[in-house]
């Protein structure tokens, strides 16, 4: 069976983001007032990437979209996200300079 046929994987993936949520949120307030003090993809992961992922999750499944739409719902949303999208072209580019970088040795 793979992993997106496994009902029980949906319920505790549902279970976990759902009563994470508020924690998150109030860690994410917490710390926002401190993001000056991180590097900047430190901020896009946490802020841009986890944040929204469990944020964009919970949305989905309050307009009562089954677990395995929010998932995809927030996923999509991550990706669309800017800085999501410039740390994965810079990461992208690393992956390309270090390949060629290990050609040319």
């Amino acid at each position: 069976m793979v992993w997106t046929e496994d009902p029980q994987l949906w319920v505790e993936l549902d279970d976990l983001l759902l009563n994470a949520w508020p924690d998150v949120k109030d860690f994410l307030d917490v710390l926002v007032e401190h993001r000056n003090e991180f590097h900047p993809t430190i901020n896009t992961v946490i802020f841009n990437g986890c944040g929204n992922f469990v944020k964009s999750y919970v949305e989905a499944r309050h307009e009562a979209n089954p677990p395995n739409l929010a998932l995809a719902a927030a996923l999509e949303k991550v990706t669309q996200n800017p800085n999501i999208t410039r740390l994965m072209q810079l990461q992208m580019n690393a992956a390309v300079d270090n390949m060629v970088k290990g050609m040319d040795e």
